[in-house]
């Protein structure tokens, strides 16, 4: 996988056998996981200043007084994406125009701009969000540009452009 810095990629692990803890340990830090519906899962940290390239860390299964090491490793590409925005379009005018959201971090704000001056209240976690506005009554038939802000919990803030279509029929 290629992710860009500032992102926590979230991480599965599924291990055969019951181990009693499972980590992810880097150079600057460790991470334990946690079990969910039989897969071990956790937040990658890739911090901003994390140069681009190989960036490798180890999964470490604990049972008892053993242990298991794997190596494994993702790609940090400051062009890869962050986040995917989907708006469903085209939509008309008194209609529900949805916003879906699924990034490699978990998002602690957004910043949504665009020129109808729609608010998004905008739920969701661990990656995966939502929110869904009524389009006006009177709204022009035209394509709409719309932006999206959304920052890391590592400081980081990616952008992503996209329009919808308000779509008037009479």
């Amino acid at each position: 996988d290629q992710v860009p810095a500032g992102t926590a990629p979230l991480v599965q692990v599924s291990i055969q056998g019951e181990p009693d803890q499972v980590f992810l340990k880097t150079a600057k830090e460790t991470v334990e996981l946690i079990l969910k519906d039989k897969v071990w899962e956790g937040r990658l940290p890739i911090a901003l200043d994390t140069p681009e390239g190989v960036f490798a860390f180890t999964v470490i299964a604990k049972q008892g007084q053993g242990q298991i090491d794997k190596k494994a490793q993702l790609i940090v590409n400051p062009e890869a994406p962050a986040l995917e925005v989907t708006l469903s379009s085209p939509v008309k005018p008194t209609e529900t125009l949805t916003l879906d959201v699924l990034t490699y971090f978990e998002a602690v704000a957004f910043n949504i701009t665009n020129e109808l001056g729609l608010v998004f209240d905008i739920q969701g976690s661990n990656g995966v969000y939502h929110a869904e506005v009524v389009v006006p009554e009177g709204t022009l038939d035209k394509i709409y540009p719309f932006s999206i802000e959304v920052s890391s919990s590592l400081g980081a803030n990616f952008k992503q452009d996209a329009t919808f279509r308000v779509l008037v029929v009479e």
